[in-house]
């Protein structure tokens, strides 16, 4: 939440890829609320760029069985 209070500016991307146990649970309703409360405006990348999303999907790499994790 310290870098999404400190970094929230006018026309930010704020992108949080953060996985550490709960957190994104813990962390995407706070931070929603708080972005909200402060009158943001929410919206995914490809709204917020004007493009349509996923213009090139790849396909699977033929390594990645069930034993594959990042």
């Amino acid at each position: 939440m310290d870098v999404i209070r400190s970094g929230a500016t006018n026309h930010s991307i704020i992108m949080s890829h953060e996985n550490f146990g709960s957190s994104p649970e813990e962390l995407a309703p706070q931070a929603i609320s708080y972005l909200q409360s402060r009158g943001f405006t929410l919206m995914t990348i490809d709204q917020c760029l004007g493009i349509a999303p996923y213009q090139l999907v790849g396909e699977a790499d033929p390594l990645m069985d069930e034993t594959w994790a990042c």
